[in-house]
């Protein structure tokens, strides 16, 4: 309902919202191995099934173009995630870095903890 209302996926604000329901349920989709039985588009026409569910409440939703490229954008966004943060990580541990510089060891162990999200959640 909120990209329907015109709301996109970000990182800030009430957006981040969005952006983190639709990468948990891209996590759950990947983890139970529905991916391959559903795919992208069956998780298109599952929302279409959500939407046709919820007019009885909020009535007719209106015609939105965008609302597919969203989800395919998000998803491409979302499956590219690890292979950027390992991208990130591995960068920041080619370099030597002094342990006395705790600052680049926090960002190296918030890089680390993000990847293992991902992969739990």
């Amino acid at each position: 309902m909120a990209i329907m209302d015109g709301s996109l996926p970000s990182n800030v604000g009430g957006a981040a919202n969005v952006r983190n329901i639709l990468r948990r349920v891209f996590a759950v989709l990947e983890r139970n191995g529905w991916w391959e039985k559903v795919g992208i588009d069956g998780l298109l026409t599952l929302f279409d099934k959500h939407k046709e569910d919820l007019s009885a409440l909020y009535g007719q939703f209106p015609p939105y173009k965008s609302f597919e490229p969203i989800i395919k954008l998000e998803f491409q966004r979302w499956k590219n995630s690890d292979e950027e943060q390992k991208k990130k990580l591995d960068k920041l541990l080619a370099k030597k870095v002094p342990v006395a510089r705790p600052a680049v060891l926090v960002l190296v162990l918030m890089l680390m903890t993000a990847i293992w999200l991902t992969r739990v959640l």
